[in-house]
């Protein structure tokens, strides 16, 4: 068991979640429910992302819009 003091923080925690996901929704051409939470928790702790990564999110959801990437769940 991990103790608070031992515990990763969200800064950094999204980046590594984040890029993970964003990789795997672009090589499957999918998002998952798991994957639109940590999009939706990046976007609203934006001081986190870099602007290189909240490109990434936003194409991600405009490929959703479009029809390129399927959401599953």
């Amino acid at each position: 068991m991990f103790k608070p003091s031992e515990l990763p923080d969200s800064q950094t925690m999204i980046p590594m979640n984040l890029q993970s996901s964003i990789e795997k929704i672009f090589a499957t051409g999918k998002i998952t429910l798991r994957d639109r939470q940590v999009l939706q928790n990046a976007l609203l702790n934006d001081s986190a992302l870099t602007h290189e990564q909240s490109d990434r999110v936003r194409a991600i959801y405009d490929r959703v819009r479009m029809g390129f990437i399927r959401v599953v769940d």
